[in-house]
């Protein structure tokens, strides 16, 4: 059992830095599945595939999404150094739902109308200035009954 163990560790270490990799080298001018972009070829370090995943996750999560490659990281890092504990579901809810949260603070600073990707992404958009759901919308209920 240690072996696979250790096997899981370093698959997920490795997921977390091609993630990496690929989110790094972005550019906005690569192919992907919003955009043609006026590049014809990928200049991503990981390939079309890489300007493909990289452009969903800045896109949905903003700049919160450099914190799930150091998730896979450093889970992997846990998995092969201490293989009898696991992640807990709570734990990984909390992961889930701090990385939500950053994306939520970084629309918040964001501009407007961004040249590539809100700051927070679509979610982080989403849960501040969403109808009916975002904090905006839940201050100004408030408000409108003061």
């Amino acid at each position: 059992m240690l072996f696979r163990s250790e096997i899981l560790g370093l698959v997920l270490m490795g997921i977390g830095l091609v993630l990496l990799l690929a989110l790094l080298s972005y550019s906005s001018g690569d192919p992907s599945w919003d955009s043609t972009g006026p590049n014809v070829n990928a200049r991503n370090w990981i390939g079309p595939m890489g300007a493909k995943v990289a452009d969903f996750l800045y896109q949905a999560f903003g700049l919160a999404a450099l914190a799930i490659p150091l998730t896979f990281f450093l889970s992997g890092w846990m998995e092969w150094t201490a293989p009898k504990r696991a992640a807990t579901k709570p734990e990984t809810l909390g992961i889930f739902l701090m990385i939500l949260a950053i994306t939520g603070v970084l629309s918040m600073f964001g501009p407007d109308k961004p040249r590539y990707f809100y700051l927070g992404g679509f979610v982080g958009r989403l849960l501040v200035y969403g109808p009916g759901i975002g904090l905006v919308s839940l201050f100004e209920i408030g408000r409108a009954h003061v």
